[in-house]
């Protein structure tokens, strides 16, 4: 497996992929307006794959893309998605801590994160807490999380 930067050219089986996931993992945790909310912003170009203020990682299996991972600003994550078939296997945690690397690099002292109620136990045992309560907005249940950086020695 190969981490590698984003390029303009995988935008449409970057989001096949988030879609896949989506499907799979997310949409049983939202409403109905939460759905057409999350897919309208899907396709309404809401989750496209500017580069600007983004580092956008790509986890590669022999040329098959099967995670993704986008850190806005150096300092909040705002996609990670694993290929179903692919997941419990390493490949998110690979890409958080390479996003961690370039968040430190950056100078940031913390990452957030909007996660959905699918991925908290896994942002929790990769290091980050909960900020607040569960929420719902536009139907869709989330949970902020935060995780304070410690300086490299």
């Amino acid at each position: 497996m190969i981490i590698r930067p984003y390029r303009y050219a995988d935008e449409s089986k970057v989001i096949s992929l988030v879609e896949e996931v989506y499907r799979n993992h997310i949409d049983p945790d939202f409403s109905h307006e939460g759905r057409r909310y999350w897919l309208d912003d899907l396709y309404d170009g809401g989750l496209q794959l500017s580069l600007h203020h983004s580092d956008i990682l790509l986890a590669e299996i022999e040329g098959e893309i099967v995670g993704v991972f986008r850190l806005q600003m150096h300092h909040r994550v705002t996609m990670l998605y694993v290929k179903t078939s692919m997941q419990r296997r390493g490949i998110g945690k690979m890409l958080l801590e390479e996003g961690i690397k370039i968040a430190k690099e950056n100078g940031v002292k913390k990452i957030n994160l909007i996660s959905s109620m699918y991925a908290v136990p896994f942002y929790h045992y990769c290091g980050f807490k909960r900020v607040g309560q569960v929420y719902d907005e536009y139907g869709i249940v989330s949970q902020n999380m935060m995780m304070k950086l410690e300086a490299e020695r």
